[in-house]
């Protein structure tokens, strides 16, 4: 907790608008490449800024942990594209072997807690330089009869 008035009182009149931008980018994200990510980067950014100002139990009263708690109860879960090994030959890069499981990877990570959810090798091995570090986009689309949640 910061015990300077000056960064006290700026960083409580900047916190709202900082939300508030954040939901704005958020509510307009597909015009722009990693929208829904960077309006969690300003949303989290701005609870970060406040607890470092005014104290961890003062931002809890904020954002309790029953909020965060039901936002993972609805399914939200942080998604991470990882990109490419280097050098990109596996056989020079892991010569005995090995699965470089997380290499081209997808990897779905519970934001309050950091739990590994899930993971999916787009290209295992990963020879040929590809990567999944692209905008990961989340849709609900049709598939055989169903709507199915898909990441793209």
């Amino acid at each position: 907790m910061s015990d300077s008035v000056v960064l006290r009182t700026i960083g409580g009149m900047l916190f709202p608008y900082i939300l508030v931008y954040g939901l704005y980018v958020q509510m307009h994200g597909e015009i722009g490449p990693g929208g829904g990510f960077q309006a969690g980067v300003l949303v989290a950014a701005a609870f970060i800024l406040h607890a470092l100002l005014f104290g961890k139990e003062l931002t809890d009263r904020l954002l309790p942990t029953w909020l965060v708690d039901l936002a993972m109860s609805l399914g939200v879960l942080l998604y991470i594209g990882v990109g490419n090994g280097s050098p990109h030959n596996r056989e020079m890069r892991s010569p005995g072997g090995g699965d470089n499981l997380f290499l081209a990877s997808i990897i779905a990570l519970r934001p309050a807690t950091g739990e590994y959810v899930w993971h999916h090798q787009q290209n295992p091995g990963e020879t040929w330089d590809y990567t999944a570090a692209q905008q990961i986009t989340l849709a609900d689309i049709p598939w055989q009869g169903q709507e199915r949640r898909v990441l793209m």
